[in-house]
C-alpha cells in the first residue's frame, strides 16, 4: 500500500482521529507511505485543517452537492453549509489541496452544477460530478433524480469548453 485515504462515514468525527493521522503519517516521513489523503463532509474541518497540514496530508476531498444553505439542509443530517465554507477556507489556508465532489441530482442540484463548476475553479480547486449511486434500504430511494452524467456533459458544453483528462482523478469517479 502506497497510499492511502481516510474516509467514512465522516472520519473526522471519529475519537482521537488526529493520533491515527499521526500515526499514518510516520510513514509518509519515512517513504514507506507516498500519499495520506482525507475524504469529508466538511463539517469538522475547520478545526482539523492545519493539524492535518502538520502531518503531511496534502490533499483532501469534500463532498459538497450545492452551494445554497436551503438545499444544503435538505440533503444533509446537519445542515451548516457556512461551517463546511469555513473549513474549505482553513483547508485551503493550511496549503491543502482540495477537490470537490458533487453528486449530480436531476431538479435539485443540477442547474447550479455549472455556477459550482465556476466558484470552485475561481478558487483553484477541481470539481468532479459523480452519479448518484443506489443505497438501498439505508436510503431515500433516488432513482428519480438519477442524472446521467452524460446529459449533464452536453449542457457544460454549451456554456463551457470541456477537454478530457489523460489521468483519473484521486477518488472514485473519473
Amino acid at each position: 500500500v502506497r497510499k492511502l485515504r481516510l474516509t467514512g462515514g465522516e472520519p473526522l468525527v471519529r475519537k482521537n482521529i488526529m493520533h491515527l493521522v499521526r500515526q499514518i503519517s510516520r510513514h509518509l516521513e519515512s517513504g514507506a507511505l507516498e500519499e495520506l489523503t482525507l475524504t469529508t463532509n466538511g463539517s469538522q474541518l475547520s478545526r482539523f485543517a492545519a493539524e492535518l497540514a502538520d502531518c503531511g496530508v496534502k490533499r483532501i476531498n469534500v463532498s459538497l452537492d450545492t452551494l445554497d444553505p436551503e438545499k444544503f439542509r435538505q440533503i444533509t443530517r446537519w445542515g451548516n453549509l457556512d461551517k463546511v465554507m469555513e473549513g474549505i477556507d482553513a483547508a485551503q489556508a493550511a496549503g491543502l489541496k482540495v477537490k470537490l465532489n458533487a453528486v449530480a441530482l436531476k431538479d435539485f442540484n443540477d442547474a447550479e452544477l455549472p455556477e459550482m463548476l465556476r466558484w470552485a475553479h475561481g478558487r483553484g480547486m477541481e470539481l468532479t460530478v459523480i452519479e448518484t449511486m443506489p443505497m438501498g434500504e439505508i436510503d431515500a430511494d433516488r432513482t428519480d433524480q438519477y442524472l446521467p452524467l452524460s446529459l449533464l456533459r452536453a449542457a457544460l458544453e454549451r456554456q463551457f469548453t470541456l477537454t478530457d483528462i489523460p489521468y483519473k482523478t484521486g477518488g472514485p469517479a473519473r
